[in-house]
């Protein structure tokens, strides 16, 4: 008689196999790191300005990987603070009825990543990638907006 974990895995690799045969699946990856807007700040209590502000003369025009501040070899006192980022995009017409995730492959420590006004996630621990699912809330007829802040504070939980 087969084992239970034989027969376990026969029934997974059965499930995995009908899976692949009913839907063909070819992810197109694109980069997304252009055309970002970065700007650091002190208060905390500001979010709601820097998330419903669309005037970004005042901010730096980034492109992704962006560090807020390039410190020394040697830190004896790194930098700690809210960084915003904010990124206006549009969509072609095919990617209707299409699933879009973006992917962020790091930001340290929290991040919080809101997308035409509506939040999507808070990810905890810095350098570990993350990716959201951006279908239900991207338009395809207008101009669309990323918003993401990332604080670097010291987490003491």
């Amino acid at each position: 008689m087969p084992s239970k974990s034989y027969i376990l895995f026969l029934c997974l690799l059965a499930v995995f196999l009908s899976c692949n045969k009913t839907q063909d699946f070819h992810p197109e990856k694109k980069s997304f790191n252009d055309n970002w807007f970065f700007t650091m700040v002190e208060d905390h209590s500001a979010d709601v300005d820097f998330l419903n502000n669309n005037d970004l003369s005042e901010w730096d025009s980034v492109r992704l990987p962006h560090t807020p501040r390039i410190e020394p070899l040697l830190v004896n006192d790194q930098w700690q603070g809210i960084s915003w980022y904010k990124k206006k995009f549009n969509l072609p017409e095919n990617y209707k009825n299409k699933k879009l995730f973006i992917e962020f492959e790091a930001a340290m420590n929290i991040t919080e990543v809101w997308v035409n006004g509506k939040k999507l996630i808070t990810h905890q621990g810095g350098y570990l990638p993350f990716v959201i699912d951006i279908s239900e809330v991207v338009h395809l007829e207008k101009t669309n907006t990323i918003s993401v802040k990332i604080n670097n504070y010291d987490n003491t939980v």
